[in-house]
């Protein structure tokens, strides 16, 4: 496939919440869907007659050069709410290696592509974007509980075993680390992720024990929606632990600010403040973002013109030769 063919439809913000349609799991495209946006990736004219995709007048349709410059500048974070974050880039593999099992057609048409993204995302991200503020949500939350500080011990209590929760557990785990969630098997796969040779363990999944592990613990990441019926015994654990001169610092990464039962915890932190935090080092990234856009355009245009990036090594090229199944 011609880089001319190449079509990307990216629905975002908007665009995103004003499309009600679930794209079919047949669907003639690549498929990457995040919290803030959809990203489908085809062959020009692939689309033509399925009743599942958006409509022309929704978020971006790019073809060609324009198309893999958006996607390098989506994969190098360049467009996401914690500018040049790396989450992005992990769920386009995966996404991409989901996608490659099948071995359909299409597949094979995007694999050099795909390939050629991947190299061109990682030399961008090792030129422009090293120590790029807080590239990631877990970095973020361990400067702010850093700066929250507790100075009473006990171990780090994770609620949650989403992908957030995913995606900060790895930075609370280099010390005593306990992880609650309503869901077993989610528990397992968040444990699993974790390097072997840590201090993290699952609690048992009921509410007593998630409730019980605030009376010990030092610090609180919360990676759940806010819930009115448990957030006011969780309030009661913190307040009887303040009333005791030892009140745990909270981070609830569920609640932009605080609000309802929240209001009452003096040390709460919300993603509000996490957003702020990223916002005070944007200055110094700013110049860092501008220069990697520039690099997608010029990457672009040497794709165009046939000319290969940096190489790599193998795990940059791995999503592109190997099954899910052989990883």
């Amino acid at each position: 496939m011609e880089l001319d063919e190449l079509t990307v439809v990216n629905l975002a913000g908007s665009a995103l919440g004003s499309w009600a349609h679930a794209p079919s799991a047949d669907l003639p495209a690549l498929q990457i869907s995040t919290c803030q946006r959809l990203l489908l990736v085809t062959r020009q004219g692939a689309l033509e007659g399925w009743p599942a995709t958006p409509p022309p007048a929704h978020g971006e349709r790019l073809h060609g050069r324009a198309a893999y410059a958006r996607l390098l500048e989506i994969g190098c974070g360049l467009h996401s709410a914690i500018a040049a974050e790396t989450e992005i880039f992990h769920q386009i593999k995966s996404g991409w290696m989901e996608f490659d099992a099948r071995r359909g057609a299409l597949a094979r048409d995007l694999r050099p592509w795909m390939q050629r993204l991947f190299e061109d995302v990682k030399d961008i991200r090792s030129r422009h974007l090293r120590d790029a503020g807080g590239s990631s949500y877990g970095s973020l939350v361990r400067r702010l509980l850093g700066e929250a500080g507790t100075g009473h011990g006990g171990p780090t209590l994770l609620v949650g075993a989403g992908a957030l929760a995913r995606s900060v557990a790895p930075y609370l785990a280099r010390g005593p680390l306990e992880i609650w969630n309503r869901s077993p098997e989610r528990l397992r796969e968040l444990l699993s992720s974790l390097p072997q040779a840590g201090q993290a363990r699952a609690l048992a999944c009921d509410t007593p024990t998630e409730l019980a592990a605030w009376r010990t613990a030092g610090q609180i990441v919360l990676c759940v929606p806010a819930d009115a019926s448990t957030d006011e015994h969780r309030v009661r654990m913190w307040r009887e632990r303040a009333d005791a001169g030892a009140p745990p610092a909270v981070l609830h990464l569920g609640i932009e600010r605080a609000q309802g039962p929240w209001e009452a915890v003096a040390s709460l932190r919300t993603l509000g403040d996490l957003f702020a935090l990223d916002a005070g080092q944007r200055q110094r990234r700013d110049r860092q973002l501008a220069a990697a856009k520039r690099a997608c355009d010029e990457h672009s245009r040497r794709r165009v013109l046939g000319v290969t990036s940096t190489p790599h090594g193998w795990e940059d090229l791995i999503a592109c030769t190997l099954l899910p199944t052989q990883l």
